[in-house]
């Protein structure tokens, strides 16, 4: 990633999320005074997700594999979808040509370029957040990471607990299956997605 991708004001950021958590929670038909500590379905929480960090605690994706990347990305954007949730997750090492792939699906994906690691790149998110910052969960089972989250008075939620979420099916009724793993097509768009990003 050409440093963290991240300008433009933090507040305005969050302001822009939170009016597309209002639209989808009036569209399924959720009270919108659901609150964040409640835990239930329609809770708008963004998510500031620690990358490979989260990939080691996946029952079905490998640090080691090829794709691992392009499969986390696929899952979580099935997450956001399946809870109406914003997630940004930063990887280590940018890809060649300097950019991140696009946002979709409540997901933004950044990459940091060496020597930034994705734990600097974290906490230079949270100082940009500042005050907001409260409103914000951090995913990492990193300690530095997760002490830096607390100082910045966001949430943390380590990666083991968070990925049994991302994992968990999805409760549906019972005209439909439950779907917790990401399709052939996700996975298959992520991946064009980084392939374009190395071509520039």
């Amino acid at each position: 990633m050409a440093g963290d991708h991240s300008t433009g004001d933090s507040k305005t950021e969050l302001t822009r999320l939170q009016g597309q958590r209002t639209i989808a929670v009036a569209a399924a038909g959720r009270p919108s005074s659901c609150g964040q500590a409640s835990g239930c379905l329609g809770a708008w929480v963004p998510y500031l997700i620690d990358g490979h960090n989260l990939i080691a605690q996946m029952s079905a994706i490998r640090l080691a594999d090829p794709d691992d990347e392009a499969r986390l990305c696929a899952a979580l954007r099935l997450f956001c979808s399946r809870t109406n949730s914003q997630a940004t997750v930063y990887f280590d090492q940018g890809r060649p040509g300097g950019e991140d792939p696009a946002r979709a699906g409540g997901l933004s994906v950044r990459f940091t370029r060496p020597p930034k690691t994705a734990d600097e790149a974290i906490r230079a998110h949270l100082g940009r957040l500042r005050g907001e910052a409260r409103n914000w969960t951090v995913v990492s089972s990193d300690a530095e990471v997760r002490r830096a989250a607390e100082r910045a008075g966001a949430r943390t939620l380590n990666s083991r607990e968070f990925a049994r979420r991302v994992e968990a099916p999805r409760r549906a009724p019972a005209v439909e299956k439950p779907e917790a793993v990401p399709s052939a097509d996700d996975v298959a768009y992520w991946e064009r997605q980084f392939r374009r990003k190395r071509r520039r």
